[in-house]
């Protein structure tokens, strides 16, 4: 059996046309839907991605300066530096200033 070969014609390809406009503006449409909503995912994948190195950066600089912040607030720390200030410790006599004033 050999299948007749059908030449199609402008004018069917028109007709056909003509009677589905509605039909292919729809595919058009919901094709170009599904492209815009594609990328618009990808872009927020990628600001996510974005977001989570951030935060990552974010958390190590925290835990950076809490752990420096910690370690000057410990008491042999703070015993060091009121040393180098000439300021006394517990039990020693307070330094007295006094201010000339001007009569």
């Amino acid at each position: 059996m050999k299948l007749k070969q059908r030449k199609i014609s402008s004018k069917v390809v028109y007709e056909w046309l003509g009677n589905h406009t509605v039909y292919v503006l729809f595919l058009f449409v919901l094709s170009f839907v599904a492209i815009m909503n594609s990328h618009i995912a990808e872009q927020k994948i990628r600001k996510i991605t974005h977001l989570k190195k951030e935060v990552k950066e974010l958390n190590w600089k925290y835990l950076t300066l809490k752990a420096e912040w910690m370690s000057e607030a410990s008491l042999s720390s703070l015993e060091g530096r009121l040393d180098e200030n000439a300021i006394g410790k517990e039990g020693s006599k307070p330094v007295i200033i006094k201010s000339r004033k001007k009569r």
